[in-house]
């Protein structure tokens, strides 16, 4: 492209040389900058990735931390449920699935 336009602009008159000039000097601009939005894309693209990966991690761990909560209320729910358990009829419920009559239960 550039190479076309320089070729194109060649062959004017004395007049033409800072045109040419000009010309040449905007294509090497232009380039310059295409270049450099390709490399602004590209750097934003990464970022953008990065980003992405960093918030899929944090919604991961959340996800973890929340199960973790979950499984630490129901546990606590457990416990307190246990502690008020008392094993007082435990033991004639053991001689009596035994089929074992206890002593002192009055025969």
């Amino acid at each position: 492209d550039v190479a076309a336009l320089l070729s194109s602009s060649a062959g004017g008159g004395a007049g033409s040389a800072g045109a040419d000039g000009r010309l040449a000097s905007s294509v090497l601009n232009l380039a310059s900058l295409k270049s450099l939005q390709r490399l602004l894309a590209h750097a934003s693209s990464s970022r953008s990735d990065a980003a992405r990966a960093r918030r899929e991690e944090a919604e991961e761990r959340s996800l973890v931390l929340e199960a973790a909560v979950y499984e630490r209320r129901h546990l606590r729910g457990e416990i307190d449920a246990a502690s008020g358990w008392r094993a007082d009829g435990l033991a004639g419920m053991a001689w009596s699935e035994l089929g074992i009559e206890r002593a002192g239960d009055g025969e």
